[in-house]
């Protein structure tokens, strides 16, 4: 509680001038927004794994890596960074969505160092916190869309954020598919894995063809097209695997996953140096 109104009452008093960064500067800054939330998904799936006694080992040390990034990229977006090359965010409205963020992701990182430190992961925690955690990163992300939008005009936020929340879908299918392995609310969860292969499908095809729905335009670029159809590769394969989860399953997904998730991440690399 202490922790949350240090929080509030610092974004209160900051001075509140209007940010004026560069489409370059806007690229970045909703570009590793985004990845938030693929970590959020990441972190999850690893934690997941560890649960499924599958490599814990090596899940071990890739969920000590991505909760180490989630949490210096946190500290950039809140305070700036200029390693990550991210400018200091005045706006008010997005700080205050990022101090939330910075409460549940101390909840959250609880429980990962309780698993680091050789204690059960809690299955249902995990499951309760990861998406309030997801859904506040998103809702930095649209802020900083929207800002771009209203400050410069910038115009590919749009589908820097689309092509970014590729990759937390990639991630976000793994985690529902082990929690249906593992028997957590499989029903729910099986419902919920639909959902996400259907928009990840849908945004795939948008950014490939064009999709009115998504304000998205049909990818002309040589080499963004080249890296969309490497992903259509790997998903078609991928995409396989989740009409019938089981044993053999999970273990084709542990490698197909990473594979998705760095084909996409390419993807969004593309889209920010065309950007620019």
């Amino acid at each position: 509680m202490r922790s949350l109104i240090s929080i509030l009452l610092w974004v209160l008093f900051v001075p509140c001038f209007a940010d004026t960064f560069s489409d370059k500067q806007y690229s970045t800054l909703i570009n590793l927004a985004g990845r938030q939330r693929m970590l959020t998904q990441k972190m999850s799936k690893e934690l997941l794994f560890i649960a499924h006694q599958l490599d814990i080992d090596k899940n071990k040390e890739a969920l000590k890596q991505t909760s180490t990034l989630f949490e210096k990229t946190l500290e950039g977006l809140l305070t700036g960074s200029q390693e990550l090359g991210l400018p200091v965010t005045t706006d008010r409205e997005i700080l205050k969505v990022l101090g939330e963020s910075k409460i549940i992701w101390t909840d959250f990182k609880a429980i990962i160092n309780a698993v680091l430190e050789g204690k059960a992961v809690d299955i249902a925690q995990v499951a309760k916190l990861n998406m309030p955690l997801l859904k506040s990163m998103n809702q930095a992300v649209q802020l900083y869309a929207q800002e771009a939008k209203k400050n410069t005009g910038f115009s590919a936020g749009n589908v820097i954020d689309l092509a970014g929340r590729q990759r937390m879908l990639s991630q976000k299918m793994s985690k529902e598919m082990l929690l249906i392995v593992l028997n957590h609310e499989a029903t729910a969860n099986s419902e919920e894995l639909k959902k996400t292969v259907a928009l990840f499908d849908q945004t795939l095809k948008g950014l490939l063809y064009g999709d009115e729905k998504l304000g998205l335009s049909a990818t002309k670029e040589g080499k963004i097209l080249a890296q969309l159809n490497q992903v259509s590769s790997i998903w078609g394969e991928f995409q396989k695997l989740t009409s019938d989860i089981n044993q053999k399953t999970i273990d084709k997904m542990e490698s197909l996953s990473l594979s998705l998730l760095q084909e996409t991440n390419k993807v969004v690399q593309l889209y920010e140096e065309t950007s620019k």
